[in-house]
């Protein structure tokens, strides 16, 4: 079965997409993490991130993904993301005291800003606070050839709620605000998805 992984990036909504995700060979007793940039603020354009005190990625950039990475399952996780080259004692730690349960597969989206008073307000009143975003239960097939699943992740923090709606076939995720991801029923892969502001014209 045909399987793939897409980043789409939107300059405007700062919206990515996940889609079929390559097949991966997942390690015993052990969770699938994926790491994503999508913190705009230029203090953290590139970043170091560790885990559990050890390097696990440096220089990471701004809208860079990695493949699925294997983290021990059901223990206690602590990641620190700093500004690339900064120490360890001055990152952002984000503790996952339970873990993550055995087999899952998440992504962990790294997203807004150290300085919410220096950037435009959220238009929704959400907290645009640098934060790692966990988008839970991804799929790694769809059940079809000609279909994908589909994961949005709402990553813009000036942009208002949004529709996620694919072309001639109308809305299939509504109302998804900053920091909300949600995951819609399969559609055809020839279908190409666009944004518009909630309730408000197509553009």
């Amino acid at each position: 079965m045909k399987s793939f992984f897409k980043l789409v990036s939107s300059a405007f909504l700062g919206i990515l997409l996940f889609a079929n995700i390559t097949a991966f060979a997942q390690e015993e007793n052990s969770a699938a993490v994926q790491i994503i940039h999508n913190a705009v603020d230029p203090v953290l354009e590139s970043v170091d991130i560790y885990l559990n005190g050890d390097v696990l990625l440096e220089d990471f950039g701004f809208r860079e993904a990695t493949e699925f990475l294997s983290v021990p399952s059901n223990t206690a996780l602590a990641i620190v993301i700093t500004p690339a080259g900064a120490s360890i004692n001055d990152g952002l730690i984000f503790n996952f005291d339970d873990g993550l349960p055995t087999d899952a597969r998440v992504a962990l989206v790294a997203n807004g800003v150290l300085a919410d008073d220096e950037f435009s307000a959220n238009p929704d009143g959400r907290n645009i606070n640098a934060d790692l975003f966990v988008v839970a239960d991804l799929e790694e097939t769809a059940s079809a050839d000609d279909e994908v699943l589909l994961t949005v992740f709402h990553g813009a923090t000036d942009a208002p709620s949004v529709d996620i709606a694919a072309r001639d076939v109308g809305v299939l995720i509504p109302n998804a605000a900053y920091g909300d991801s949600a995951a819609c029923s399969c559609i055809h892969a020839r279908y190409s998805c666009r944004r518009y502001q909630h309730n408000c014209c197509s553009i």
